[in-house]
């Protein structure tokens, strides 16, 4: 029985040096996401991307203005701090305006999460939509 102990003993530390290389390293990050989605009449650029923050610019390429912005993300849009324009609300993931006119809209999310997919869902005054673009990038 003792002829085996030196064998174990290398095993162990193998073992050992394994589990601490696999804690020491770095978490792989996740492929890339887009930064840029197009569908319908309506283009979503994300600039900068996150953590912990990411800022999406939705713009139309129509003559109509853009009212209602939903974000569909794997996570509760609480835990993020949601930035929107002037004359915009938020309501859980979604952005509304009935007061701003614009063809372009920008919004932020900030918060403590990794970077992953996420998709954005636009419709303007005239209708056109809503339209989901995506995956681009987003908190996970």
């Amino acid at each position: 029985m003792l002829k085996y102990t030196g064998y174990r003993l290398a095993v162990f530390v193998l073992l050992a040096l394994v589990g601490l290389l696999m804690t020491a390293c770095p978490t792989p990050v996740p492929a890339s996401v887009a930064t840029t989605a197009s569908g319908g009449n309506f283009t979503v650029t994300v600039n900068p991307v996150g953590p912990p923050k990411w800022t999406y610019t939705v713009k139309t390429t129509g003559s109509s203005n853009i009212n209602f912005i939903e974000i569909i993300a794997p996570i509760n849009i609480k835990d993020c701090k949601v930035t929107v324009p002037t004359g915009w609300t938020q309501a859980g993931n979604v952005l509304s305006t009935n007061t701003a006119s614009a063809t372009t809209v920008t919004y932020s999310l900030e918060c403590d999460k990794t970077n992953g997919p996420t998709y954005v869902k636009v419709n303007d005054v005239a209708g056109s939509g809503p339209n989901s673009l995506g995956p681009v990038a987003g908190p996970t």
